[in-house]
């Protein structure tokens, strides 16, 4: 119920913010959002499979997200005149920009579009930085920068603060980072400090959501035109928020739960296959008579009776469930850290 209202309060207080929870990918698989941070309409085309590449057109300052096998993936930027069929054919050679980035499992990353010298502002480059979705600490919340103003002349770092307070310092052009702070409901007061520094003026303020167990993701664009930092944040497409839980939810409170679940479960999981064993689908002389049904349901009321007690009490914050619910390995680290 936490996770629900937590979407819930996010979809209502930041509305059109792209909203992901941690699980969003499937096995094999990771996640890429792309973002155009310059002024400039580009294609990206980043390779599906072996040879195989999907075309993304992106205008300035939008984005756009897909899910691809995870891996090595080659990509090539063109023009937004671009032909091919599976692979791409920039029209105009320069205006081209290639290379590749690792795709691992389960990773949620942001591809940022960006200008890497504003002496030749039509030549195009890639920033790639993996957005961190494990849990966060009890009360905290991790707030995540893409520098992609990745300029060769003029480097320019960024700090950014939460509620008036540095969290990530002078980060570079070109690289990604994070760290956590202490969380803030419904709205905490983010600002990014374009050159750095170590001190907070809210020269670029964003008023977000920033509850515990969230990773607010944010990406400077190429700020060679400074119009389009404005276009990114305004059409939403440089924020970025993911659910990821806390620690806290997945230690004091599941261990118990687990311990004392998983006997019980491997136990009326034999039963079940007892029961259905023999069943072939449309042949009613397979199936159980009422009585087998019923005594197999007695016998999992039965285990479902010891396991009640035990995930009542689990979810107590501060009480120990009964000896007899602890039941695998991890009990005795269990009691010892309550």
């Amino acid at each position: 119920m936490r996770k629900i209202a937590l979407i819930a309060m996010l979809a209502i207080v930041g509305a059109m913010v792209p909203l992901t929870t941690a699980s969003t990918a499937a096995p094999g698989t990771g996640t890429v959002y792309m973002i155009n941070g310059t002024a400039n309409d580009y294609d990206l085309w980043i390779e599906e499979d072996d040879g195989v590449f999907l075309k993304f057109e992106i205008d300035d300052g939008n984005n756009d997200e897909r899910i691809f096998p995870a891996g090595n993936k080659r990509f090539v930027i063109c023009d937004n005149d671009s032909t091919g069929v599976n692979f791409p054919n920039c029209i105009d050679a320069t205006t081209r920009a290639s290379g590749a980035f690792a795709l691992n499992n389960g990773a949620h990353v942001t591809a940022v579009i960006n200008i890497a010298n504003p002496t030749a502002p039509t030549v195009p480059n890639l920033l790639v930085g993996e957005n961190d979705t494990h849990p966060t600490s009890p009360d905290e919340a991790r707030i995540t920068l893409h520098n992609a103003n990745y300029t060769t002349i003029a480097p320019t770092p960024v700090t950014v603060c939460v509620n008036g307070k540095v969290v990530l310092q002078d980060v570079p052009p070109g690289t990604t980072a994070d760290d956590e702070a202490p969380a803030a409901e419904p709205i905490a007061n983010i600002s990014l400090e374009i050159g750095g520094g170590t001190t907070c003026t809210d020269t670029f303020p964003l008023p977000l959501p920033f509850p515990e167990g969230t990773n607010v993701a944010l990406s400077i664009p190429s700020l060679a035109d400074p119009s389009i930092i404005e276009d990114c944040y305004g059409n939403r497409s440089c924020i970025q928020i993911f659910v990821t839980g806390t620690t806290a939810e997945s230690s004091d409170q599941l261990v118990p739960e687990f311990c004392a679940a998983i006997p019980g479960a491997q136990e009326i999981g034999t039963l079940l296959d007892s029961l259905f064993l023999k069943v072939v689908v449309g042949d009613p002389d397979t199936y159980p008579d009422p009585d087998e049904v019923e005594d197999v349901w007695k016998q999992i009321d039965k285990i479902l009776d010891v396991t009640r007690p035990c995930l009542r009490t689990s979810q107590t914050p501060g009480t120990r469930p009964p000896t007899s619910c602890v039941s695998c390995s991890q009990a005795s680290s269990w009691s010892t850290s309550t």
